[in-house]
Protein backbone atom coordinates (compact mmCIF):
# COMPACT_ATOMS: atom_id res chain seq x y z
CA UNK A 1 0.00 0.00 0.00
CA UNK A 2 2.91 2.46 0.92
CA UNK A 3 4.79 1.34 -2.37
CA UNK A 4 1.14 2.39 -4.62
CA UNK A 5 0.98 5.43 -2.85
CA UNK A 6 4.06 6.90 -3.25
CA UNK A 7 4.14 5.88 -7.19
CA UNK A 8 0.99 7.84 -7.22
CA UNK A 9 2.66 10.73 -5.93
CA UNK A 10 5.99 10.52 -8.20
CA UNK A 11 3.17 10.25 -11.05
CA UNK A 12 1.94 14.04 -9.86
CA UNK A 13 5.49 15.08 -9.65
CA UNK A 14 7.28 13.66 -12.90
CA UNK A 15 6.14 15.13 -15.93
CA UNK A 16 5.60 12.90 -19.28
CA UNK A 17 9.59 12.23 -19.95
CA UNK A 18 10.88 14.34 -17.54
CA UNK A 19 11.66 12.49 -13.69
CA UNK A 20 12.29 15.06 -11.59
CA UNK A 21 11.59 12.78 -8.18
CA UNK A 22 12.36 8.72 -8.05
CA UNK A 23 12.84 6.69 -4.90
CA UNK A 24 14.15 3.57 -4.13
CA UNK A 25 12.11 0.62 -3.07
CA UNK A 26 10.34 0.61 0.26
CA UNK A 27 12.65 -1.70 2.21
CA UNK A 28 11.02 -4.69 4.28
CA UNK A 29 11.57 -2.59 7.83
CA UNK A 30 9.98 0.19 6.43
CA UNK A 31 7.34 -0.24 9.27
CA UNK A 32 9.37 -0.21 11.88
CA UNK A 33 11.25 3.16 11.29
CA UNK A 34 7.75 5.03 10.35
CA UNK A 35 6.74 3.72 13.93
CA UNK A 36 9.70 5.01 15.44
CA UNK A 37 9.51 8.47 14.17
CA UNK A 38 5.90 8.65 15.30
CA UNK A 39 5.94 7.10 18.36
CA UNK A 40 1.87 8.87 18.92
CA UNK A 41 0.78 5.66 16.79
CA UNK A 42 -0.11 2.63 18.22
CA UNK A 43 -0.95 -0.89 17.00
CA UNK A 44 -3.04 -3.95 18.81
CA UNK A 45 -2.60 -7.64 18.51
CA UNK A 46 -5.79 -9.13 16.16
CA UNK A 47 -5.87 -12.58 17.94
CA UNK A 48 -6.74 -9.91 21.09
CA UNK A 49 -9.52 -8.09 19.63
CA UNK A 50 -10.75 -11.54 18.17
CA UNK A 51 -11.16 -13.50 21.77
CA UNK A 52 -13.16 -10.96 22.88
CA UNK A 53 -15.57 -11.57 19.96
CA UNK A 54 -15.50 -15.27 20.44
CA UNK A 55 -16.08 -14.81 24.47
CA UNK A 56 -18.63 -12.68 23.94
CA UNK A 57 -20.56 -14.69 21.44
CA UNK A 58 -23.62 -17.30 22.48
CA UNK A 59 -26.36 -18.41 20.98
CA UNK A 60 -28.50 -16.01 21.42
CA UNK A 61 -26.79 -12.88 20.47
CA UNK A 62 -26.58 -14.94 16.52
CA UNK A 63 -30.09 -15.71 16.43
CA UNK A 64 -31.05 -12.15 16.98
Amino acid sequence: MAEELRRQRIKTINDDGIERVSYPPIAKQWVNRFLARHPELNSTIGRTIDAVWIKDVTKDTLMK
